[in-house]
């Protein structure tokens, strides 16, 4: 019994004096510099490099540097993909069917076409 008594009054002690180490050894942190603002992004993206290359030239079997033939279209200057989305019957005209479409990509617009057949174009080029 005594040695029981024993080994829970050095477990009390030792776990007291862990607490308060762990209670003491609280580090104090310098506080952080304040950012200017506006802040700036590191990377900007912007659009004025030629497209990635369809087509290399045939040099490079002759030991020469490569050199692109054809560039590939930039997608902001083309035409894009229009999405047929549904079609409603116009409340002011019944004889036209108003087709709604949707531009291909994130995040685009949607605009409506006014038909006099009841019949939607599923797909076409559009404007951008």
């Amino acid at each position: 019994m005594k040695v029981f008594f024993k080994q829970i009054s050095v477990l009390f002690l030792l776990s007291t004096l862990m607490i308060a180490e762990i209670a003491i050894a609280e580090e104090v942190k310098e506080t952080r510099k304040p950012k200017e603002y506006p802040l700036k992004p590191k990377y900007t993206y912007s659009g004025g490099k030629d497209a990635h290359c369809e087509l290399w030239s045939l040099e490079r079997v002759f030991g020469k540097a490569a050199t692109c033939r054809r560039r590939a279209k930039k997608p902001s200057l083309g035409p894009i993909l229009c999405r047929f989305k549904r079609s409603y019957i116009n409340e002011d005209d019944d004889t036209l069917t108003m087709c709604v479409y949707e531009k291909a990509g994130y995040n685009m617009e949607e605009f409506t076409i006014s038909s006099e057949t009841y019949v939607c174009e599923k797909e076409f080029k559009c404007k951008r």
